[in-house]
């Protein structure tokens, strides 16, 4: 997709995947807390964000036929879970929802002007991996129990 295209994308991501995040985020993710703490929260959240996205992702990628589409869920929410972990951080460290919206817009931005306009599913691997190096980066610079960063 041409570069120019890339800030009318993110707005139009602000508005729209952006808006999910007063639920997750803004609301889910402080409940959640509330009853398993911030560890077990982010993974449930992460899970629950992922089945929530499968009506859309299963029909994206139907044509690449069954063993494509099934490798391909697996990924994505594996990508997802992670990012749930993501967001539970940002959550713990700025108690913003704002952020968390820009968050996922820009999430959405990238992943569809780097990876977008291929048709070999294969460069999806490169995201997932990136996203759980940042998890094992969080896990590694945060506090267990609050996610918040260790000083």
């Amino acid at each position: 997709y041409p570069f120019i295209w890339m800030i009318p994308f993110f707005c139009y991501q602000v508005v729209t995947s952006g808006m999910e995040e007063p639920g997750w985020r803004g609301f889910l993710l402080p409940e959640l807390i509330k009853k398993y703490g911030v560890g077990k929260a982010s993974w449930v959240s992460g899970l629950m964000w992922a089945v929530w996205h499968l009506p859309f992702v299963i029909p994206m990628y139907w044509s690449l036929g069954i063993a494509m589409e099934i490798t391909t869920i697996i990924g994505f929410i594996a990508a997802i879970i992670a990012q749930g972990y993501i967001f539970a951080w940002i959550y713990q460290n700025t108690h913003s929802t704002m952020l968390a919206i820009l968050f996922h817009a820009s999430l959405n931005t990238f992943s569809m002007f780097i990876i977008g306009g291929t048709k070999d599913p294969t460069v999806a691997v490169i995201p997932v991996l990136l996203t759980w190096l940042t998890v094992f980066i969080i896990s590694k610079i945060s506090d267990k129990k609050t996610f918040v960063l260790k000083v």
